[in-house]
């Protein structure tokens, strides 16, 4: 994940929050519920490097249901997904919902199609069909996820619990103050996204 500017100045942050307007339904993510039948639904993994670095990626057969970060850590993200979904079978075993995962965090601006199997509750999934909303490059607050300062923590909690990393872009939320160091997988990891993101951006704009 390289980028000429290691992370993004707190001026830097403030002016994306300003400019950053939510789209619309993105037709290239297609959204499915977990139901309580989907608990015995066999789940695949592979691991592999990507621009972002390495990320550890799980499937069931109608969509991508975890998504980790897995330098030096493979097992202890295995470990996360298996706490996450406990009475699933997992195994390691390439699936075409996998390839679709990996195709679209390598090419971040083509927005290729991926289907995503959330687990989670209905404030949860409400979230986080609003993180899939926030541009490549914006940037949002916690209070605008929650729709106010009063659920602003709330909105947080959902945030944080967001399974599937990257490609459900928790890390795009940050403080109304400019700060943005709270990430589950860690504020280095964040910063480096952010910064790649922005770069991504500005070189798709200058071309264009």
């Amino acid at each position: 994940m390289a980028s000429g500017k290691p992370f993004l100045s707190k001026s830097d942050v403030k002016q994306r929050l300003k400019n950053t307007k939510l789209r619309g339904t993105d037709s290239s993510i297609t959204l499915e519920k977990w139901e309580a039948e989907d608990e015995t639904e066999p789940i695949c993994w592979q691991s592999a490097p990507t621009v972002v670095g390495e990320v550890l990626v799980a499937a069931t057969g109608k969509g991508v249901c975890f998504l980790g970060f897995s330098h030096d850590n493979q097992q202890e993200v295995l470990a996360d997904l298996r706490g996450r979904f406990p009475r699933n079978p997992i195994e390691e075993k390439g699936t075409k919902g996998l390839e679709e995962a990996f195709d679209r965090i390598n090419n971040p601006l083509q927005e290729l199609p991926v289907h995503l199997h959330l687990k989670g509750t209905d404030f949860q999934l409400g979230i986080w069909e609003k993180l899939i909303r926030i541009p490549l490059g914006g940037l949002v607050t916690y209070s605008e996820m929650g729709n106010g300062v009063q659920n602003a923590r709330a909105a947080g909690t959902a945030v944080g619990a967001n399974p599937v990393s990257i490609l459900v872009p928790c890390h795009r939320v940050v403080r109304a103050d400019g700060s943005y160091d709270g990430y589950y997988w860690g504020p280095e990891v964040k910063k480096r996204l952010l910064a790649y993101e922005a770069e991504l951006v500005s070189e798709s704009s200058s071309i264009a």
